[in-house]
């Protein structure tokens, strides 16, 4: 897809969101409402008076995480606005977490963010970098055994920006030179043109006690 269609479909995600969001919130003052009369007969009984607070109080609870999802999905359309944006490592990778988390759960695998000590900023097109990081998590999640952690961290060095995404231990001083393999994967090959863009290279890790990608970036 070129960057107008990236962009048409940005757009209509956008305003779909903003929609569903609306949904949301008929839905969460409807479930009130309906939880205050409740309360106020709460002496009072009916056929399955406990079958209904229980699915109402299921309805609430899950429309709080609906709209998490729905702010990070609005802001990833939303990514694709203008190419040149100022962004803090540690905000935009717990944004792309929150969207991959649902990946995850399906292998029922954790993801972990390891936040760096001190905020780092940079500029960067956000979208490609999104995709970029999310596609890196991807790969180490088709590897990440049943009930593993995967974590996600990250350093300066100099003007580059180093996210280590690994199955294992996180120690990257425990990881030597023969570990790393100067190779995109096969199954990367695809974000070769995003990569030249983006300032960045992908290393694969696999060293005895950690295995995933380093990923580098020009700052």
């Amino acid at each position: 897809m070129n960057r107008d269609e990236i962009a048409f479909m940005g757009r209509m995600t956008a305003r779909m969101t903003h929609e569903i969001r609306n949904i949301l919130a008929i839905l969460k003052e409807s479930s009130g409402l309906i939880s205050d009369i409740l309360s106020l007969n709460k002496d009072s009984s009916f056929p399955h008076r406990e079958k209904m607070e229980s699915s109402l109080s299921r309805i609430q609870a899950q429309i709080p995480r609906g709209m998490d999802l729905l702010t990070q999905f609005n802001r990833l359309a939303h990514s694709v606005d203008e190419s040149d944006v100022q962004i803090e490592i540690n905000d935009f990778l717990d944004h792309v977490i929150t969207l991959m988390e649902c990946f995850a759960r399906l292998k029922k695998v954790e993801l972990k963010i390891l936040p760096a000590d001190a905020p780092i900023s940079f500029k960067t097109d956000p979208f490609p970098f999104h995709w970029m990081i999310a596609s890196c998590i991807d790969y180490v999640l088709r590897e990440a055994p049943e009930g593993s952690a995967i974590k996600i961290s990250t350093r300066k060095e100099k003007k580059n920006l180093k996210v280590h995404i690994s199955i294992g231990a996180n120690d990257e001083k425990e990881i030597t030179s023969s570990d790393i393999k100067d190779t995109l994967p096969q199954e990367l090959a695809y974000l070769e043109p995003s990569l030249k863009a983006l300032r960045s290279r992908i290393f694969v890790i696999d060293a005895l006690e950690s295995k995933g990608i380093l990923v580098d970036i020009e700052i």
